[in-house]
């Protein structure tokens, strides 16, 4: 993620952090304000379509909390805030896919501070790291999910990003449906990957 401001904003993160340990609430504001935009981009690009907008935006409303509440433990050496504040919306995704919206709001203490660029999926993670064989099957993975319909894709892409299942009562309210349906969707979600993913060479 790119650190350009917002207009024509300046913001000195060291500033900023040292304001917010202050409890000066308009830094915490300057911080959303500059770095919250760029954030919710690069959300949308790590997730693309698997991740509801309105979750997204939980993420970076929780994220802004963890960065108010652990302003004293911001490392400048080790990366930006709008980094910082990056890693801490995508923590808040996978938690509030697991866990709902009663998710623990992160600690930083749990963090690495060696931020990575939000450049790939959450399919494909660094395809450098990776064996072709690796990645032609997160590839045909993407391409079996997105071939779901309605809930299943839904649901498959929600376990896919927390890599557990995400919170049936979560997923239950965010597609208007009952925990049961939310249950009976991922079993044939699953059957169905399984079933297409044999088909292209995988799991046999």
């Amino acid at each position: 993620m790119t650190d350009q401001p917002v207009a024509s904003e300046q913001v000195d993160d060291v500033e900023l952090a040292l304001r917010m340990m202050d409890g000066d609430e308009e830094a915490l504001s300057c911080v959303i304000r500059h770095y919250s935009p760029k954030v919710m981009g690069a959300l949308r690009s790590k997730y693309r379509n698997q991740v509801p907008e309105d979750v997204l935006e939980d993420a970076i409303n929780r994220a802004a909390f963890s960065l108010w509440r652990s302003a004293d433990r911001f490392n400048d050496s080790k990366g930006s805030l709008g980094g910082l504040f990056y890693k801490c919306a995508c923590h808040e995704v996978v938690n509030i896919l697991r866990q709902g919206k009663d998710a623990p709001h992160i600690s930083l203490d749990d963090l690495d501070r060696d931020i990575p660029g939000p450049r790939s999926t959450a399919f494909e993670q660094n395809d450098e790291e990776f064996s072709p064989e690796k990645q032609k099957l997160y590839r045909d993975l993407h391409e079996v999910i997105q071939g779901l319909r309605g809930h299943q894709r839904a649901i498959a892409e929600a376990d896919l990003v927390t890599g557990c299942q995400a919170d049936n009562v979560y997923l239950a309210n965010v597609l208007s449906t009952s925990k049961n349906s939310v249950y009976v969707s991922r079993n044939k979600a699953r059957e169905n990957i399984r079933q297409e993913m044999r088909k292209r060479g995988h799991f046999k």
